[in-house]
């Protein structure tokens, strides 16, 4: 995708002289054990080009755990399937605080060691398909030290909540 607008640390948006475009491959993988178990992982390259600068590396790897706290073993109308996971990001990618070039163009992660704890349902209603995830996480501080920023970044806590459908 293009990406050709930047938000400023006062919350302002601004159009780029020249947009950014970044592409990525995944390589993901998963494996069910002990009936009800799951673990998996993801690991991406990430490749960004934006004016005659590009760059090409490793992003943060992914990891979790789940279990399914809501099996689908009869039919109901209404229970849906649920999982509950533990995910942990490993922080392989650069974050853009630690960023060396000029437009930050070498940042492909986020930089910080992440734990996250969630749950998804999913649920088959006749030709359509809804799922919901919820997720509360927390990313560890770090100390940075370059040529662009010096000191300690605290992220801390946050959340995901997510609702979808299809058509199957």
């Amino acid at each position: 995708p293009l990406l050709d607008n930047d938000v400023t640390s006062q919350g302002q948006w601004r159009s780029r002289t020249a947009p950014e475009q970044a592409d990525s491959l995944r390589m993901s993988g998963a494996h069910v054990f002990a009936d009800r178990f799951q673990a998996g992982f993801s690991i991406p390259v990430l490749q960004r080009r934006r004016d005659n600068q590009h760059s090409t590396g490793l992003g943060d790897i992914g990891t979790n755990v789940g279990y399914e706290i809501l099996p689908e073993w009869e039919y109901s109308p209404w229970r849906p399937r649920g999982v509950a996971y533990i995910s942990m990001i490993l922080p392989t990618g650069r974050s853009i605080q630690e960023a060396n070039e000029p437009l930050q163009i070498d940042s492909r992660g986020r930089g910080f060691w992440a734990v996250g704890v969630g749950t998804v349902l999913t649920k088959s209603l006749g030709f359509f398909d809804v799922v919901a995830s919820a997720e509360l996480h927390r990313s560890f501080a770090k100390e940075i030290k370059n040529r662009n920023f010096s000191g300690e970044l605290v992220p801390g806590y946050g959340s995901v909540f997510s609702i979808g459908g299809g058509i199957s």
